[in-house]
């Protein structure tokens, strides 16, 4: 995707929404070991996860968050429904790609009874090349997910939660990692 005019069209605010998902086992990244040892890290055998829905204003870096058990379309209207309530009073563009869940009969239905809304359809699998918002999620996974192993889904939760108020109520950070400052 080109850079982003710095100055969005009058009445105009640019979103990018997606979700990942953060798991109780941890993501394994880097980490110092003496040469020929490699460290173990234990694995609970549980599947919990957190389905984590975001969306950023391209212009002001700005987050919108929600945290949920599943996919479900319900869970992506409430992320919507954040972003409207925060700009009654201007149109919006989405920027999504073209996942299922995006494309669901709910959120169909949503787009349609929101006229100021519009969508911009990115390729299936463009990668974060075309797609900013995948920036944000590799720093989530950095912060939140890679290297720890959580014990429970709640404590998953509360450190998904305390990231978005950390870290992404800092706006220039946000679209620096974006790649947009």
């Amino acid at each position: 995707m080109g850079r982003l005019q710095r100055q969005p069209k009058a009445g105009w605010v640019i979103v990018d929404l997606d979700e990942c998902h953060a798991r109780l086992y941890p993501t394994v990244s880097h980490v110092w070991a003496p040469r020929g040892e490699y460290p173990e890290l234990p694995l609970l055998d549980v599947h919990g996860k957190c389905v984590v829905f975001g969306a950023i204003d391209l212009h002001t870096g700005r987050c919108f968050s929600h945290l949920a058990n599943s996919l479900a379309g319900a869970e992506q209207l409430r992320l919507l429904d954040q972003v409207v309530a925060a700009y009654p009073e201007q149109r919006i563009l989405l920027i999504w790609d073209n996942g299922p869940t995006h494309r669901n009969k709910k959120v169909t239905a949503w787009l349609q009874a929101h006229p100021q809304v519009a969508c911009f359809w990115l390729p299936p699998y463009c990668g974060d090349q075309a797609n900013p918002i995948e920036h944000f999620w590799k720093w989530f996974r950095e912060c939140v997910t890679h290297n720890h192993l959580f014990q429970t889904v709640e404590e998953l939760f509360a450190v998904a939660q305390q990231f978005f108020q950390d870290f992404a109520s800092d706006h220039a950070a946000v679209l620096s990692r974006l790649g947009l400052m």
